[in-house]
């Protein structure tokens, strides 16, 4: 371990308890799979617990007339296109509607050759 690892394990947790408390959704998922973040307002807003979220791909959250749509911008994702402005219905747990819009960014997972998606969406 590096001396600044202490420091940068900090900086991570003070950055997550920033995320915490937006009303924005925010969270990370990998292309075609699951959510391995999501923040206190995604929770609360879809009414999930956080492990259930973490059984979650992006297209379960999503009105079923909004996955073909996700599926189109899954490909541009996958390129390393984002996406800074989106607009989609998603299902709460109830099966309610939430509207948002918001954006989406894939961010390279050095080594892996996958992308993860950072997604913030407001209501």
């Amino acid at each position: 371990m590096t001396p600044q690892s202490p420091n940068l394990l900090k900086i991570e947790r003070e950055r997550l308890v920033l995320l915490d408390d937006l009303h924005e959704l925010v969270f990370n998922f990998k292309l075609g799979g699951n959510f391995f973040y999501v923040n206190a307002g995604w929770l609360k807003k879809l009414q999930y617990e956080r492990d259930e979220a973490a059984q979650l791909g992006f297209d379960d959250i999503l009105q079923k007339d909004q996955v073909q749509k996700w599926h189109k911008i899954q490909h541009r994702l996958a390129h390393g296109a984002g996406y800074s402005s989106l607009d989609f219905i998603f299902k709460t747990k109830k099966g309610e509607d939430l509207i948002v819009q918001g954006s989406l960014h894939p961010m390279l997972d050095e080594g892996a050759g996958k992308h993860s998606i950072v997604g913030i969406f407001k209501m």
